[in-house]
């Protein structure tokens, strides 16, 4: 009798050994401890129908004392190594869509706890540490920073740092996300999440130089974000650095060869290099994926207009415009391509077009002085050239200054015209 009681108890510790094994995620503490309970149940089932002999006691009890011994050791040291093999990386996220990078890897975070030598808590933090990524999966944020807080104060690693820099990324607190980042001690060799992370909260603060320093940090063959790659991207542009930023985009484009946007950034990116017909190429590419985009079918008809292809680029001008009736710059431009065809007319009516949904838009106004002028009709064309020197910003002074010299120029031939038709006139 006795003896059934104490196979019963060591059942039930086994159970709990169990449960404590899927709480851990440790395949080993399931698989032995499950061994243990299913011989006990058998020497328990011999037992109440008294078929148990003295060779099946021992040999189960062997595998008992095994468990035990195993347990002991899995248990009492698991702050060793042995248990980093079990633990559970299988958390996906798509960084793509997001600002912020993440570390999703629990070994990482293991790997760190082990320095830090806080074994007792480890099953704890653990759980944490995982809640915590499924937080930021689900984009619960704020949930996310609760988990992450209690954690780091507890545990402070890198991997807990980056992603509280992260979750203020996401949050809209780049100061907050530089003010975590910096709390890293410079001795320690940082991931290249962090690097992004910084760049980015030093581009939401407009500090494009600093951000480009932390950007440079991160080697091309560790970026495989393709977020990462379009911001740093972003940066160097803004720094007129277009070759790196062409090499970036390119980049982005093999991270997210079925995202239109990378073959639309790189496209841009291409043209400011002037190479059009790549640019164009990338253009098409994107156009393949996406076809709604109006300011990709303007676009692309600016690079056919530097390749001399005025009648496709009025073709993809009058696409922008099927998608967006008032894309003034699409009118603007489509008028252009038709100056470059001769046929004045039209682009006047383009440019009149444009102006009718923005009367200030001066490109269009200087181009409606120009096509009259070309006509012989000076006093339309100085109409619109007295115009476009009203609202001119100051960065369009060249422009200004050739305008101000056809007015001169075109005020003395009308004074010449009058004068010369008052001579004419009978006495």
């Amino acid at each position: 009798m006795y003896f059934i009681g104490a196979l019963i108890v060591l059942i039930a510790f086994f159970i709990v050994i169990v449960f404590k094994g899927f709480e851990r995620r440790d395949k080993v503490l399931v698989a032995i401890n499950s061994m243990a309970i299913l011989s006990l149940l058998i020497t328990l089932v011999l037992e109440v129908f008294a078929m148990s002999g003295k060779q099946e006691i021992l040999t189960n009890g062997l595998v008992v004392f095994v468990v035990l011994v195993a347990n002991s050791y899995l248990l009492l040291r698991s702050g060793t190594d042995f248990f980093e093999d079990y633990l559970d990386d299988d958390i996906r996220l798509n960084q793509n869509r997001r600002d912020a990078q993440f570390i999703l890897s629990t070994r990482q975070f293991y790997h760190e706890l082990l320095q830090i030598d806080k074994r007792r808590q480890w099953a704890d933090a653990i759980n944490l540490w995982n809640d915590s990524l499924e937080s930021i999966v689900e984009e619960q944020y704020e949930q996310a920073y609760k988990q992450l807080s209690r954690l780091h104060a507890r545990f402070p690693t890198v991997s807990t740092t980056i992603n509280l820099a992260g979750i203020f990324l996401e949050m809209g607190k780049p100061k907050q996300a530089l003010r975590v980042l910096d709390s890293i001690g410079s001795e320690d060799v940082l991931p290249w999440q962090a690097h992004s992370n910084r760049g980015m909260a030093l581009v939401k603060t407009g500090n494009y130089t600093a951000a480009f320093h932390a950007f440079s940090t991160i080697s091309l063959e560790e970026i495989t974000s393709w977020t990462v790659a379009m911001n740093f991207a972003r940066v160097c542009r803004k720094l007129q650095k277009d070759q790196q930023a062409s090499e970036l985009f390119m980049l982005g484009t093999r991270l997210a060869p079925k995202n239109y946007k990378a073959w639309y950034y790189l496209a841009l990116s291409l043209t400011r290099l002037g190479e059009h017909e790549k640019a164009l190429n990338s253009f098409e590419h994107a156009l393949r994926l996406e076809k709604n985009d109006a300011s990709l079918w303007y676009n692309r008809g600016n690079a056919l207009v530097r390749l001399g292809e005025y009648l496709r680029a009025i073709k993809s001008y009058d696409k922008a415009i099927a998608l967006n009736p008032g894309y003034v710059m699409a009118w603007n431009n489509k008028g252009i391509a038709l100056t470059r065809l001769g046929q004045i007319s039209r682009a006047v009516h383009c440019y009149k077009r444009a102006l009718s949904f923005d009367s200030r838009y001066c490109e269009a106004i200087l181009n409606c002085g120009l096509a009259y002028d070309s006509q012989g009709s000076s006093e339309k064309a100085l109409e619109y050239y007295s115009r476009f020197l009203q609202i001119a910003p100051s960065d369009l002074d060249e422009h200004m200054q050739v305008v101000k010299t056809r007015i001169s120029e075109l005020a003395k031939s009308w004074k010449k015209k009058q004068a010369q038709s008052a001579r004419e006139l009978p006495a």
